[in-house]
């Protein structure tokens, strides 16, 4: 392991195709990788689709957050509108 065992990052959009990639290198090279979730109130770093509310645990430090959240662009055609 190097020297960047206990770096926190936050990656948005985890389980999209770069963000699945982008966890799985950073957690083979050593750091603790934390996924916002999705209305899931337990987790320490979620948005709350209801209340447009994103909460963020302050008892973990993170050296990066890396924002991949967006709209499924495989999902239906690309518009002006979207």
């Amino acid at each position: 392991m190097t020297d960047l065992d206990h770096e926190n990052v936050l990656v948005t959009g985890a389980t999209g195709l770069i963000g699945s990639a982008i966890t799985k290198k950073f957690i083979e090279v050593g750091y603790t990788v934390h996924t916002l979730k999705r209305n899931n109130p337990d987790a320490p770093f979620h948005y709350l689709e209801a209340t447009n509310q994103m909460v963020l645990d302050p008892d973990i430090s993170l050296y990066a957050v890396i924002n991949l959240a967006g709209p499924n662009l495989a999902d239906k055609r690309w518009t002006t509108k979207r």
